[in-house]
């Protein structure tokens, strides 16, 4: 289907290149310029404690790793590969183009961030404010729960235990997801999911599949994720790991039972519910297809959608909604399109039959052109009040970077037309 894209507003220049510290002056640079004539007190974008000290590790792209939109589509939330957590308000788009993306507020960690989760009720035009919670797992430290507010400062409001009882280890949660206003899930090694009151530093419970000392793969990399932007059911969960075996998980009796082993790529690295509930599209790494599967039919294998590229080890987050389908950035500079009918029927047709066991490669349906042809569009995630709005990242492929002078690295506010 013929189709057209219009970048509305970006990061410009600021993430280019392949110096973090040369990016924070950038940054800092276009921040003063933007506030220095306002009568607003905007607050103080923090320092990071490496900003002048030479750094091996800051000789890299400043790749974006995910963007967490509030759901009144007003302000979002970005983690990079610097250890920063930014946030960014979101202009009146009809008055406004072609701008630049400035952060509202930039607060780092000391280490590197291994993954992190936004508050579904997060927004920074909430009076009360008690959502604007963001949980962060880094290497060699313990989970914690930081405040987003609008003053800049990230007060650390708890620390959670995820010790391991031998080694007395810091465990690393890989994956992590709100599973209501109040508890959240974390999916670490040898197959460990934990639940937590967000109130309380130990873990309710702890269920594992695997208890013997390899840990190669024996990660819990990614929980179901639902398309309507709503917690998914508490009672049971689906998770995926870095085997590519996906797992059901009873939350009321801890019992785990395996669903699924794919044969195909090298770990599940996102798990999307149709917004019916009735499919899960599997997103994998070093594979050329998402996988279709049948939820009320054992999560059997129905079908696939084919990827015009290899999917590598660096991580693509695609988005799945009720309007515009499944939705994926690919390794060329473009955006690439299922629709909602499509996805709500796991690509069977009216005259297929699902029993018969034939999968079928299912090709995009639309696909759009973005001015970063030479970048990977690594996310890829959908405005919850216009539908037409997305939020994209653009970022070289780290385990194939190009000549330094030609690294481009970014964020964009962008809008589909299908025409």
């Amino acid at each position: 289907m013929p189709a057209a894209l219009q970048v509305r507003l970006g990061t410009g220049h600021i993430f280019n290149g392949c110096d973090i510290q040369n990016m924070w002056y950038k940054e800092d640079r276009e921040w003063s310029r933007r506030t220095e004539n306002s009568s607003y007190m905007f607050p103080l974008l923090q320092r990071s404690i490496y900003a002048k000290k030479p750094c091996k590790w800051t000789q890299r792209p400043g790749i974006c790793q995910d963007i967490f939109c509030s759901g009144d589509g007003t302000s979002f939330v970005t983690r990079h590969d610097d250890y920063g957590i930014r946030q960014y308000l979101i202009p009146d788009l009809k008055e406004e183009s072609d701008g630049q993306l400035i952060p509202f507020t930039r607060t780092f960690q000391s280490h590197s961030i291994v993954s992190s989760q936004v508050h579904p009720g997060y927004s920074l035009y909430d009076d009360d404010g008690q959502f604007n919670l963001i949980l962060i797992a880094c290497r060699e430290l313990p989970l914690k729960l930081y405040t987003l507010q609008g003053d800049g400062q990230h007060v650390n409001l708890r620390k959670y235990n995820t010790k391991n009882p031998n080694s007395d280890n810091w465990e690393i949660p890989h994956a992590i997801d709100w599973a209501n206003e109040n508890h959240f899930l974390i999916g670490s090694v040898r197959n460990k999911v934990s639940l937590f009151n967000a109130e309380r530093e130990e873990p309710i419970w702890v269920s594992q599949t695997t208890k013997g000392k390899s840990v190669s793969k024996l990660i819990v990399s990614c929980f179901d994720q639902r398309g309507d932007d709503h917690f998914a059911d508490y009672r049971h969960r689906v998770f995926g790991t870095y085997r590519s075996e996906l797992y059901l998980m009873d939350c009321r009796m801890q019992n785990t039972s395996l669903l699924y082993r794919s044969q195909m790529g090298e770990g599940f690295i996102q798990l999307l519910r149709s917004v019916n509930g009735h499919y899960l599209f599997v997103v994998k790494r070093n594979s050329n297809v998402i996988e279709v599967l049948d939820t009320r039919n054992s999560y059997r294998k129905v079908n696939q959608l084919k990827i015009p590229f290899k999917l590598g080890n660096q991580k693509h987050k695609a988005c799945l909604t009720a309007t515009n389908g499944l939705t994926i950035g690919t390794d060329h500079g473009s955006i690439i399109n299922w629709n909602s009918c499509m996805v709500e029927f796991g690509g069977i047709d009216r005259y297929s039959s699902a029993d018969t066991g034939d999968i079928n490669d299912l090709d995009c349906e639309s696909e759009y052109t973005t001015p970063f042809d030479s970048c990977r569009i690594n996310i890829v995630e959908q405005f919850p009040t216009e539908p037409e709005l997305f939020i994209t990242s653009h970022s070289p492929d780290k385990m194939k970077l190009p000549p330094r002078e030609s690294i481009a690295s970014g964020i964009s506010i962008v809008r589909l037309f299908t025409m």
